[in-house]
């Protein structure tokens, strides 16, 4: 979950800019082409649409299921928010 919240900056951020860079290529903002017009809002789009469900779907359905096998008895037995087991050391006790 940590990484999730460090990584949520440069992601929107990212998606964003570049967003608003194929926006007037893709509006004909400077000059028009018919082939570049369609590639560019096609692009723009789908990076918004991807972005979207990338940040807000998947975790969604991930954690449904997590919650669902729960449900059904085939869950893990750690606790959600605990952390898992732990690795026995390397260092033999004397």
């Amino acid at each position: 979950v940590s990484g999730a919240t460090n990584r949520l900056r440069p992601v929107l951020l990212t998606t964003f800019t570049t967003v608003v860079g194929l926006l007037p290529t893709a509006y004909g903002i400077g000059g028009k082409d018919g082939l570049i017009m369609p590639l560019t809002l096609a692009m723009a789009y789908g990076l918004l649409f991807a972005t979207l469900i990338t940040l807000v779907l998947t975790p969604s359905l991930l954690t449904i299921g997590h919650d669902i096998g729960h449900f059904l008895g085939r869950g893990t037995r750690h606790e959600r928010g605990k952390g898992g087991q732990r690795t026995p050391s390397l260092v033999s006790k004397r």
